[in-house]
């Protein structure tokens, strides 16, 4: 019997349900399943991208000095631009704990090669000594890339910033290659600039979340089936594959999208089984790639996306309340929200012009081919709206949710460009980069202030205590806290309340030997009673000397302290 890629994949499906039955079977199986494997399976599945770029670039005779030649100013326009955002909005955790607990991910894929958060730990004899791992939900590519760059420069909290940057670089430039394609150089350089006019763009950008990250996905997989259903070749597939699998791993929900453009490819006719042939190897290893998305899922099935016990996650009572918060947040122009309103205005009028005229007399959607991405582009963003307007968190108007709307403002920028085509003699490419200039200095502000995110009171207290740890200037502490996984991931020692006052003994005891050099501790007090809240209250064994009070909120105050020896 010759096998062949639904033999193969057929086989692998069969060892990956295996796998799954015998990891469910045991108590906790499924997360040393996840934990020991999932570094390795994204490590071969970036190698099998990687792979399948490099074929792809080999036929299309591609010469990268050439490439480089031909694309440096738009890479130069693109770097400087990005360099701008980066200097303007200093680089800064934004969504806690989000950022963190991917930090404390890559901290252990890069030491342990596990997808382990280390949540409590303590500094021994110059190197650290893990307390609690803890299991995540958040998809794991960020921290995977993140860990590689810590392999590069040794372990810096500072690479999640550096691989945000890389990121909003790449963006920028698929922008500025893909519109000067269609239009001009200068139509391409005013919607780099229009992107980078998004204050949320940039706020994210210069942030360690994953959100920009997967936006960047998202759009090069958009363009990446465009390529395919202008060329459709074995190659072009197995790379838009390839790259549909990391966009899997990017978010939550990018697996719909990845699946949804799949689906409609398949529709339109483009998945022919001639193309599937040549290399099957990338589709039999599919079910392989996917099996870290898969244990999450098993794992965090329900109750585990942090909304309150009595509300539901998504549910359609959420879909007035979010569609009411983003139509008030689209007409608001105070210059308070992290978007540049007037993009998105234009844009609405964009897609109904665009309605009008195509349906008359094709204009930029003249071919099959071009209706065709269109349309799967429409499905995406009708998924992801879909998604948002159902979830419980998806409010347009929350500093906590404004990342997830990252991809609309994207959108936003880049379909005003369209007017290049249907009003060619007003929207010149100079009147469009002048446009775009304007709609920087008039929102980017928004972002350099970043009154919107600092609203946030864990930020504020994070940002408090983070800048009393690095003016101590030393990482032989201990750190006592609520949430000491904020701190193990910036590279201190760190426990929470519950562990301090259950080992109040032997820490007061290593403190007494010299182990630490210190320990600090953060508490919050309310304003009314002068009491120590409850969670944050350490056992009357501990004797403290206040260091410094801050305010955080009207109703209380954070202390730091130290314990005396």
């Amino acid at each position: 019997m010759r096998f062949g890629t639904r033999e193969w994949t057929g086989l692998t499906t069969l060892a990956c349900l295996g796998f799954l039955f015998f990891a469910r079977a045991s108590s906790g199986g499924l997360g040393r399943a996840f934990g020991a494997t999932s570094y390795y399976l994204l490590l071969l599945l970036s190698l099998l991208w990687l792979a399948q770029a490099w074929i792809l670039l080999r036929s299309e005779n591609a010469e990268p000095k050439e490439f480089l030649k031909r694309n440096r100013a738009g890479l130069a326009f693109a770097l400087a631009v990005a360099a701008f955002c980066f200097l303007s909005v200093p680089p800064n955790f934004r969504t806690l704990s989000d950022e963190t607990n991917l930090l404390g991910i890559s901290r252990s894929m890069f030491l342990e090669r596990s997808a382990y958060n280390v949540t409590m730990g303590k500094w021994y004899y110059g190197y650290f000594t893990p307390i609690l791992r803890e299991l995540d939900k958040r998809r794991l590519l960020f921290p995977f890339l993140t860990s590689a760059l810590h392999t590069a420069t040794g372990y810096r909290y500072q690479n999640a910033f550096a691989l945000n940057f890389l990121a909003l670089f790449a963006l920028l430039w698929g922008v500025f290659w893909f519109v000067r394609r269609a239009f001009d150089g200068t139509t391409g350089a005013a919607a780099v600039l229009l992107v980078a006019a998004q204050p949320v763009v940039t706020l994210f950008a210069s942030s360690a979340g994953h959100d920009l990250l997967a936006t960047a996905l998202l759009f090069g997989s958009l363009a990446a089936a465009y390529a395919f259903m202008r060329r459709p070749t074995a190659e072009s597939l197995a790379f838009l594959w390839t790259l549909l699998l990391v966009l899997c791993h990017a978010r939550y929900e990018s697996a719909l999208y990845a699946a949804l453009i799949l689906g409609m490819l398949w529709a339109f006719g483009y998945l022919r089984a001639d193309l599937l042939r040549r290399f099957g190897y990338v589709y039999a290893l599919t079910p392989v790639m996917l099996l870290p998305v898969i244990l999450q899922s098993l794992m965090f099935r329900a109750g585990r996306l942090e909304n309150p016990p009595d509300v539901p996650a998504f549910g359609l009572a959420h879909v007035w309340t979010n569609a009411r918060s983003a139509a008030l947040g689209l007409v608001d122009c105070g210059f308070y929200l992290p978007y540049a309103i007037p993009l998105f205005a234009v844009s609405i009028g964009v897609v109904v012009l665009a309605a009008f005229r195509e349906s008359r007399e094709p204009l930029l959607l003249d071919s099959p081919r071009r209706r065709h991405w269109c349309a799967i582009a429409a499905a995406v963003f009708a998924a992801q709206a879909a998604v948002l307007l159902a979830y419980y968190a998806g409010r347009f108007q929350e500093p906590s949710s404004a990342r997830l709307f990252m991809a609309w403002a994207v959108a936003a920028s880049l379909l005003p460009v369209a007017l290049r085509a249907y009003a060619p003699e007003v929207v010149t490419p100079g009147r469009l980069l002048l446009a775009a200039l304007a709609l920087v200095a008039l929102y980017h502000p928004i972002a350099v202030e970043n009154k919107f995110i600092n609203t946030l009171t864990l930020v504020r207290e994070t940002d408090a205590e983070t800048a009393y740890l690095r003016a101590l200037g030393e990482k032989r502490i201990l750190v006592i806290g609520d949430r000491p996984g904020q701190f193990t991931a910036l590279g201190y020692g760190a426990v929470d309340i519950g562990y301090a006052n259950a080992a109040k003994a032997d820490l007061l005891n290593e403190l007494a030997r010299h182990l630490y050099l210190d320990i600090v501790v953060f508490q919050r007090v309310q304003y009314g009673t002068g009491l120590v809240e409850p969670a944050t209250a350490l056992d009357g064994a501990f004797t403290l000397q206040t260091r410094q009070e801050i305010q955080i909120t009207a109703e209380s105050y954070m202390r730091i302290s130290h314990v005396r020896r």
